[in-house]
C-alpha cells in the first residue's frame, strides 16, 4: 500500500494547482473541469510515488519547471514558463549568439561596442561568460544590472583562450539603420518594435519630410515586438476612426477594436514594405494593415504567420507562464496563421541554395574558417583564390559533420567509428575514410562559384559590425534594386 507522506503531499497538491489554474480558470465547462481533477489525481499518485520510493534527491521545484514546460510546448512556441523575472528583461548586450553542436558561436555584432569590434568577429566561439562556463542557463540567468561583462573566446577551433572586457550596449529602439537612398526615398530598417521606436521613426521621416515620396521599411527578419508601437508609426498614414485591427479569442469573438485616434499626418508618400520568411507577429501585422488598406506595396517572401498574442500569468512568487489567448485580425478580416500568412504583391524568393553549401551555413562554417584564417600570423588579408577554397573545403571535412543527414554518409561513418581501433581492418577503415572524404570534397568542388561568395561575405562580416556591413551592401541589395526599378517606371 503506498505511503503517503502529508507535507509531500500538499506540496505537490499545490504544485498541481498553480500549474493547472490558469488553464481552467473562468471559461471551462464542468466536464472539462472533472477530466482535470481526474487527472490531476493520476499526476498527484505518480508524485507521491517519485518522492515516497525514488531512490535519489528530488528536487520538486526543478520537477515543476520541467513539467509545465512540457505542457506548455504542447500548445505552441510561444507559450513558455519562465522561473525568474530575469527572463524578461531585454539582454541587450549587442552580440547575438547561436548554439551549434553545443557550442556557442558569435553571429552578429553591433557597432559602438568599444574594445569589441577590434578583438571578437562573427564565427569566433564564446567559452565563458564572467569565468563562468557558458551555457543556455547562464545565458538566461545573466544579471542585466551590470554593465561590463568579460568574454572568454577564441577566434579559431584550436586557438588560444583570449578574455574581453565590454561595456554593456546602450539599448536601442530595433531602429539599426536609416538612410536617404534616393532624393525621395527614405529607406528605414527596423529590426524589431521596442519601446519608444515610433517616435524615433516619426523623428527620422520629419527630419528627412523635404521632397519625400517614398518611405522604405525593411522589416526582413523582424520577430514582432510591441504592437502599439507597430501601429502608432501606421497611423502617419490612416485618417482617423479608421479601424485597423481587431483581436478574438479561440471562439472568434471580438475581444477589442484598435482604430485611429488621430488625424492623417503625412500625405502623398507611398509605402514599400520589405518582408521574408522570418517577418512575424507585429511585424507581419504591420505589413497586413499595409496591404488591406492600399498605403503602398509588401514585396519580398512569404512571412513566418505568426497573428498571435499572449497573456502572462502569476502562479507563484517567482514563477510566470505565457500563454496563447488569441489572435489578430487584419482589417479585411485575415487572420495570420501557418497557411495563411502575408503573400507579398511582388514576391522576391531568393535562389535556392545546394543541400551542401545550406549545411555548411547551418555550421558557420563559412566564418568559423575565416576567423582561423585571420588569427594565423601575417595573415590579416585574404584573397579568394583555388587554393584557399581548397583549403576550406578540407578544413569542413576535417573539422564538421558533413553531409552528417545523409543516410549513406551517416551509415559509412558509423561502421568507420566502430571499427576504427580494430588493427586487423584499420588499414581498410583509414582507406574508406578516405574515400569518403574525397567524395565529399568532389561534391563541395562543384560549388567554388558559390563557396567563394560566402567566403567574401564572411571577410566582410569578420571586418565591419552588422550596421556598418549593412550600409556597405544596401545598393546591390535585390529588394532595394527591384524597388529603384519600380520608382524609375514612374
Amino acid at each position: 500500500m503506498l505511503k503517503v507522506n502529508v507535507n509531500k503531499m500538499l506540496k505537490v497538491k499545490k504544485f498541481l494547482n498553480l500549474l493547472i489554474i490558469p488553464f481552467i480558470y473562468g471559461f471551462l465547462d464542468t466536464k472539462k473541469l472533472l477530466e482535470i481533477e481526474k487527472n490531476i489525481d493520476c499526476y498527484s499518485r505518480v508524485l507521491l510515488e517519485i518522492n515516497e520510493n525514488y531512490e535519489e534527491k528530488i528536487n520538486n521545484n526543478k520537477l515543476f519547471i520541467d513539467t509545465a514546460l512540457y505542457i506548455l510546448s504542447q500548445l505552441d512556441k510561444e507559450s513558455y514558463v519562465y522561473s525568474s523575472e530575469k527572463i524578461f528583461e531585454e539582454k541587450e548586450i549587442g552580440i547575438e549568439l547561436e548554439n551549434i553542436d553545443e557550442k556557442f558561436y558569435v553571429i552578429k555584432i553591433k557597432k559602438d561596442l568599444k574594445n569589441v569590434n577590434e578583438h571578437l568577429h562573427v564565427g569566433g566561439e564564446i567559452l565563458s561568460i564572467n569565468n563562468e562556463k557558458i551555457s543556455e542557463e547562464l545565458i538566461n540567468s545573466l544579471d542585466q544590472n551590470s554593465e561590463t561583462f568579460e568574454l572568454g573566446f577564441r577566434s579559431d577551433e584550436k586557438g588560444e583562450i583570449k578574455k574581453l572586457k565590454f561595456k554593456k550596449k546602450k539599448k536601442n529602439k530595433g531602429l539599426i539603420f536609416h538612410k536617404k537612398i534616393r532624393e525621395d526615398s527614405l529607406f528605414l530598417k527596423i529590426e524589431e518594435f521596442k519601446t519608444g521606436i515610433s517616435e524615433e521613426v516619426k523623428e527620422k521621416i520629419y527630419n528627412n519630410i523635404e521632397n519625400l515620396k517614398n518611405i522604405i521599411f525593411d522589416l526582413r527578419e523582424n520577430g514582432g515586438g510591441l504592437i502599439g508601437e507597430c501601429l502608432d508609426i501606421l497611423k502617419l498614414f490612416i485618417p482617423i476612426d479608421k479601424e485597423i485591427l481587431k483581436t478574438v479569442n479561440k471562439k472568434k469573438e471580438i475581444l477589442q477594436v484598435y482604430k485611429t485616434d488621430q488625424e492623417k499626418q503625412i500625405e502623398n508618400i507611398k509605402i514599400f514594405v520589405i518582408v521574408d520568411k522570418k517577418t512575424a507577429s507585429a511585424a507581419e501585422i504591420f505589413a497586413g494593415i499595409v496591404q488591406d488598406l492600399n498605403l503602398g506595396v509588401v514585396l519580398g517572401e512569404k512571412t513566418y504567420g505568426k497573428g498571435t498574442f499572449q497573456v502572462i500569468k502569476s502562479i507563484s512568487d517567482d514563477i510566470k507562464i505565457k500563454i496563447t489567448n488569441g489572435f489578430y485580425l487584419l482589417p479585411r478580416g485575415k487572420l495570420l496563421q501557418k497557411g495563411s500568412e502575408i503573400q507579398p504583391d511582388i514576391l522576391i524568393e531568393k535562389k535556392k541554395e545546394p543541400e551542401i553549401i545550406l549545411e555548411l551555413k547551418k555550421k558557420l562554417a563559412f566564418n568559423r574558417f575565416i576567423c582561423e584564417i585571420f588569427s594565423e600570423k601575417n595573415n590579416n588579408k585574404k584573397i579568394i583564390d583555388d587554393n584557399l577554397i581548397l583549403k576550406f573545403c578540407n578544413w569542413s571535412i576535417k573539422n564538421l559533420e558533413i553531409y552528417s543527414n545523409n543516410k549513406v554518409f551517416f551509415s559509412l561513418k558509423s561502421i568507420i567509428q566502430k571499427f576504427e581501433k580494430n588493427d586487423q581492418i584499420n588499414n581498410n577503415i583509414i582507406q574508406m575514410q578516405q574515400l569518403i572524404n574525397k567524395i565529399i570534397q568532389k561534391e563541395m568542388l562543384k560549388y567554388k562559384k558559390e563557396i567563394k561568395k560566402k567566403l567574401e561575405i564572411a571577410i566582410d562580416e569578420y571586418l565591419y559590425p552588422y550596421e556598418t556591413l549593412f550600409e556597405k551592401n544596401i545598393n546591390n541589395d535585390p529588394y532595394i534594386i527591384c524597388i529603384n526599378k519600380i520608382l524609375e517606371k514612374r
